[in-house]
C-alpha cells in the first residue's frame, strides 16, 4: 500500500497573502505626477490615487508594501513581492495575480501556491 505524503506543518503555519488595491493620496502636484488620477469625462477627479500591492505574512513578521502608479498592473508589484518569499511558505493571491510566470517564480523560491 502506498504511503500518503503529508505537507509539513510549517507550510501552513505562515501563509502569505498578496493583494492589491487603490489608495487615495494627498492632492499635491508631486503625487499627481508620480501616481496619476482616475480618469473621468465629466470632472477632474479630486485626489490622485496610488496602486498599493502588499504582502501580509499571517504571523509575527510585518508585511511589505509597494506603491505604484495608478495605471500600473497589480502583477508588477506582485512580482516584486515574490522576492520576500521563503521556502515552505504557503502563498495566496487573487485572480489579478494569477500568472504562470509568478507561479514558476514562487515554486523556484520553494513556496507553495
Amino acid at each position: 500500500m502506498a504511503r500518503r505524503r503529508h505537507l509539513a506543518p510549517s507550510i501552513w503555519a505562515a501563509p502569505d497573502a498578496i493583494d492589491g488595491t487603490t489608495e487615495d493620496v494627498p492632492d499635491t502636484p508631486h503625487n499627481a505626477a508620480v501616481f496619476g488620477r482616475h480618469r473621468s469625462q465629466r470632472a477632474r477627479v479630486p485626489f490622485p490615487s496610488a496602486r498599493r500591492v502588499s504582502g501580509r505574512v499571517w504571523h509575527a513578521r510585518p508585511g511589505r508594501c509597494w506603491f505604484l502608479a495608478l495605471h500600473t498592473s497589480e502583477r508588477v508589484g506582485g512580482f516584486r513581492m515574490l522576492r520576500s518569499l521563503e521556502p515552505g511558505m504557503l502563498v495566496m493571491w487573487d485572480r489579478g495575480f494569477h500568472d504562470y510566470d509568478m507561479i514558476v517564480q514562487a515554486h523556484v523560491r520553494g513556496a507553495h501556491v
